[in-house]
């Protein structure tokens, strides 16, 4: 855990700095990250498989700070592609409703979505 000169030292406000809460500043090794990213990105030398383990570690700490296994956590490009996919298949399992309890409802759902997604990531 860093110190808090250590944390300071990462921020360089060119003033005083209030808006974290909507437009945090962003610590000096995030902006030396994105600095070399870019730089691959300009000079032709980023490729796809070359983000594979940072995809594969980002899945990792995720999984392990919600509780899950990494295999169950998605990523993608965009959120909205994610939320098609949940809002498509939710219509299907709404329609399939009928009078069931609540309990074999969610149950229902739960069993439609996993099925409906499964289909479409494959």
């Amino acid at each position: 855990m860093l110190s808090l000169a250590a944390a300071q030292k990462e921020f360089e406000p060119a003033g005083i700095y209030l808006n974290t809460a909507s437009i945090g500043l962003p610590p000096r090794r995030t902006v030396a990250a994105l600095d070399e990213a870019i730089e691959t990105w300009r000079t032709g030398r980023a490729e796809a498989a070359g983000y594979d383990g940072l995809i594969s570690e980002a899945r990792q700490r995720f999984a392990t700070l919600v509780g899950t296994t990494p295999e169950r956590v998605a990523i993608g490009n965009q959120v909205s592609t994610f939320t098609g996919l949940v809002a498509s298949a939710l219509e299907d399992c709404f329609l399939r409703r009928g009078g069931a309890d609540e309990e074999a409802y969610v149950a229902e759902v739960t069993r439609c979505l996993a099925a409906h997604l499964g289909q479409r990531a494959a």
